[in-house]
């Protein structure tokens, strides 16, 4: 994996700081219930912090993907958001878990998604609704 399982585990007050964002103006955390969230939408990336204070999850967006640009720099595990579900299991093997696109009560349509183990890293990925590429992978500890 590249250097962003680093962030894994960083406090928000100290991810300015980071090789990754120096110089990238960090917004304000949104609080939702029990957990934060911070989105950079021009660097494709976004954060959950579930105690309010470190980075519990990396996520990187496909251009487009909930408003995000593309993230641009390399991504984990020699993934490219151009790879559809085949390609994805022929480089990183079977999934540890999986879901199907379908409709969910009140939430409407979701996207099909798989779960792989990356040394002490989960990559999670989720496809586009027709699997043809990937639009977002999130990065959690395990």
């Amino acid at each position: 994996m590249n250097r962003l399982e680093d962030l894994l585990g960083l406090s928000y007050d100290k991810l300015a700081s980071s090789k990754e964002f120096i110089g990238t103006p960090i917004p304000e955390l949104e609080k939702i219930e029990d957990q934060s969230y911070l989105s950079i939408y021009d660097r494709g990336v976004s954060f959950v912090l579930p105690d309010n204070k470190t980075i519990g999850a990396v996520q990187l967006h496909s251009h487009g993907h909930e408003g995000f640009s593309g993230y641009a720099n390399a991504l984990p595990a020699g993934l490219s958001f151009s790879m559809n579900r085949e390609e994805v299991r022929k480089l990183l093997g079977e999934p540890d878990r999986s879901g199907e696109e379908g409709e969910v009560l009140f939430l409407g349509k979701k996207p099909a998604w798989d779960s792989f183990f990356e040394g002490s890293f989960r990559i999670h990925v989720e496809y586009n609704f027709g699997q043809s590429a990937l639009q977002l992978i999130t990065i959690t500890a395990m």
